[in-house]
């Protein structure tokens, strides 16, 4: 073999390795960038699951916080059964209850969809009942504002006359 057949034969071989480490390294490249698309995917994953665990273990701990706000906030539905058992707990106290007027404004805004409610309410009977009935109404775990009481007496008889104010929200 001469010597130019021998640096053909070395050139070829070069020639070779060099592709065949090309071949490996785009190889290697490719498998390395398809793990770190799986990593990410992971990740992602991952944190979304521990957001939305975080999420649930917030709601689980303040659980009876939110049963609270919930129970404080009125819509229409609630409203009624809130009226009824006013005039059922009037009744329970010995005094002659009724609501006499409900007036629905219009306070809706752009950002708002909440409406105020203004309840006229009169009971009659004994002062101690009416006194009761009064504490009553303020201490309902609602959002109730109470905007006038008048308590005056006729004869042997008490007479309260209230106003109170409740904001409704929509159904949720």
């Amino acid at each position: 073999m001469n010597a130019l057949t021998r640096i053909v034969i070395v050139c070829t071989m070069i020639i070779a390795f060099g592709g065949i480490l090309y071949y490996e390294l785009s190889s290697i490249s490719r498998i390395r960038g398809e793990v770190t698309q799986a990593n990410i995917a992971i990740l992602e994953k991952t944190g979304s699951d521990s957001r939305t665990k975080s999420i649930l273990a917030l709601q689980e701990n303040y659980k009876d916080d939110l049963a609270v706000i919930n129970n404080t906030v009125l819509n229409k539905t609630e409203l009624v059964s809130v009226l009824e058992e006013l005039e059922k707990t009037g009744r329970n106290l010995g005094l002659k209850t009724s609501i006499s007027s409900i007036t629905d404004e219009a306070t809706k805004t752009a950002s708002s969809t909440a409406q105020t409610v203004r309840i006229a309410v009169s009971a009659e009977g004994v002062w101690s009942s009416n006194l009761a009935f009064i504490r009553l109404i303020e201490n309902l775990p609602h959002k109730i504002s109470i905007e006038r009481v008048d308590l005056t007496k006729s004869e042997e008889i008490w007479r309260t006359n209230a106003t109170i104010k409740v904001t409704i929200y929509p159904e949720k």
